[in-house]
């Protein structure tokens, strides 16, 4: 098998997999308790643990209470985000590593065609000389000492 027929497979096993991730999420659950005073108020009760699953959303760090029933969905969701950024950046330095070689290839191959020439004008822009009574812009030194003293 060819290296590139080798890539296509990758390619495509890559994007099968991307194409099971039906449900997905970014971000993290934080754990937490709180501290509640005990019913004969003499002491201290912990309370927890409660969930929340943090992420960012449109440049903000957005939190969302979970129920304990739910969490391991969620610890799913997360696990397929993460694999979902690994198979996306794979796909992406397959893709590089593909045009790299692409380009390396044609610019190895052998060129067919020769390089066209351009002709020489026949009167080349600019090439007037200057007549040696033409005027001459020359600098006065009282005007570019204007403004200073």
């Amino acid at each position: 098998m060819k290296t590139s027929d080798a890539a296509k497979m990758t390619r495509k096993a890559a994007l099968d997999e991307l194409a099971s991730l039906t449900s997905i999420e970014f971000g993290k659950i934080s754990e937490f308790y709180r501290n509640r005073p005990s019913p004969d108020g003499d002491d201290v009760v912990r309370r927890g643990p409660y969930y929340k699953h943090q992420c960012w959303e449109n440049g903000r760090n957005r939190s969302t209470y979970i129920p304990a029933e739910q969490l391991e969905s969620l610890r799913q969701d997360l696990e397929n985000g993460k694999r979902f950024e690994q198979i996306t950046s794979q796909l992406a330095a397959a893709a590089i590593q593909q045009s790299r070689s692409n380009r390396a290839a044609a610019s190895a191959a052998p060129q067919t065609a020769e390089k066209k020439t351009s002709k020489p004008n026949a009167s080349p822009k600019n090439t007037a000389k200057r007549n040696s009574f033409s005027p001459r812009r020359v600098k006065n030194s009282t005007t570019s000492k204007k403004g200073k003293r």
